[in-house]
Parts: structure tokens; C-alpha cells; sequence
């Protein structure tokens, strides 16, 4: 089968940032079909990537969180330096935070994730006398899925135009590497946007990884890479074709000397 593999490094964008760039491909004559064969991508960014969303009202003072990454236990240290007189705990029990205070109430925005971190719903006021606990348990997975964007494919699949491949985030450690090779090539081969050419054609393709909100995530400078294949779609068929055939006539041979030697 007439394929090519494309070996992609956001190092060498031509413009843009590491989660949202342009790079070029040179796209061989006729083909017509993409698929994600491997990735690396860096778990770099914050679990509260900037102060202008993050925060919330503890009565009628607004509270923003510093950015960066947290655990429950930094995270609780944080905010309790931020909150003092009251005071925020933790149930390893329950998973739930519990807010004592005389604030009265407690806010949060819209358009922002410092709701998972507290164990409350989004753009929510309640009103407390004395303490409160969350009625959900505390989120510290900012992003659970992230997806892999080529404005080159013609996918609708995941809600998402132009997405290439979703990819779940499971047991990675904060600053290492997502890593992740695709054991079903073929099933999950996307169709390009772009005409057939006559002659290879050299593209500047944008490569995006977005989250589940859709926004680009910030990867904090730190490069990604990427492989992915293309090939021409009916061109995949013949082979398959052509190795059925093959095995077709290797039973056939089989058959027919087992009978001769009878």
C-alpha cells in the first residue's frame, strides 16, 4: 500500500503556540485518508491555568486561587491562607470539603472549573450559617479527555469538527508525558477535507489539542509530538483484496494437494 507516515514535532511550527500551530506536510498524490499512529504530549498544564476565572465569593470578598497545580492537601494550604478567619477541611472519607465561616454564603462563576476543586455546581450561590459542606465530591482531574484537531479532517464524530483521535487521560502524573500508541490504525482513520491532487502536495496544516470545554490547552510552552499516517482509501481496499485472494488460493492449494495424496 502506497502510505506515508508524518512525523510532526510543534518544535517546528511554522507559527503558533504548542497546543495550537501550524506545521507543513507534503501530502502525496490521491491520498485521502488520515489516522493517528503515535503521540507524546506533555501533562504541563495547571489545574488552575489563570486568576482572571478562577475565584470565588466567600460572602461578598472575592477570593482568586494563584495558578499552578495543586493536591488536596496544597490546595487546602492555599486557601485557608486565603480565607483566614474561616477555615476549609477535608473528609478522606467522603471526598468533600467542609467551609466553616461567617461569610454567610458562598459563589461561584460561570465559564470555570474552581467549582469541581470546591464540590459545588457552576455559576451556584448557597447560603450557610456557620459551616457547609459540598454536596459533590472534589474534582482535581482539570481535564479527563483531550482531543487531537488537524483542520484537514472531515470528522464530526465526537461533536467536534475536524477532530482526529480522542484521547483519555488515565494515571498520568503532572509534568510527564502522555504517551500513547494506536493499536486500531484502520478503525479509527479519518477522511481528508481537502481535493485529491495529481502531484504531492506540500500543506500547512493546523493541529490542535483542545479539552472537553473545546478550548486549547495551554501546554506552558512545552512541545508535543505527533505521527500519523495517510494513504489512499480505495488503495488500502485493493490490498486487502489482493491478501484475501491470496489466502483464498492458499486454502485452495491446501485442499487440492491433500486430495492428491490420498
Amino acid at each position: 500500500m502506497n502510505d506515508r507516515l508524518h512525523y510532526i514535532n510543534s518544535r517546528t511550527r511554522a507559527t503558533g503556540i504548542s497546543g495550537n500551530f501550524t506545521h507543513k506536510i507534503k501530502l502525496p498524490t490521491n491520498h485521502d485518508t488520515i489516522s493517528l499512529i503515535s503521540c507524546s504530549i506533555p501533562k504541563s498544564w495547571y489545574l488552575i491555568p489563570n486568576t482572571e476565572e478562577n475565584f470565588f465569593y466567600l460572602g461578598a470578598t472575592k477570593i482568586s486561587i494563584p495558578l499552578g497545580n495543586y493536591t488536596v492537601a496544597t490546595f487546602l494550604e492555599a486557601v485557608n491562607g486565603l480565607i483566614w478567619p474561616s477555615t476549609i477541611v477535608f473528609s478522606a472519607t467522603t471526598g468533600k470539603f467542609t467551609i466553616t465561616s461567617n461569610a454567610g454564603s458562598i459563589a461561584f462563576p460561570t465559564d470555570s472549573r474552581i467549582n469541581q476543586l470546591f464540590g459545588f455546581s457552576e455559576g451556584s450561590t448557597t447560603n450557610f450559617a456557620g459551616s457547609i459542606t459540598s454536596p459533590y465530591i472534589v474534582n482535581f482531574q482539570s481535564i479527563n479527555t483531550l482531543y487531537i484537531c488537524l483542520d484537514i479532517v472531515r470528522d464530526n464524530s465526537y461533536g467536534i469538527a475536524n477532530c482526529l483521535y480522542s484521547l483519555p487521560i488515565t494515571n498520568t502524573v503532572d509534568y510527564s508525558y502522555l504517551t500513547f500508541q494506536n493499536n486500531a490504525v484502520i478503525e479509527t482513520a479519518k477522511h481528508l477535507t481537502i481535493p485529491k491532487s495529481n502531484s504531492d502536495a506540500v500543506l500547512d496544516i493546523r493541529i490542535s489539542i483542545l479539552d472537553e470545554e473545546l478550548q486549547t490547552v495551554d501546554l506552558n510552552g512545552i512541545d508535543m509530538t505527533l505521527t500519523f499516517k495517510t494513504w489512499e482509501y480505495r488503495d488500502f481496499y485493493r490490498v486487502q483484496k489482493t491478501l484475501l485472494d491470496l489466502n483464498i488460493a492458499r486454502e485452495n492449494f491446501a485442499l487440492i494437494s491433500k486430495e492428491s495424496n490420498k
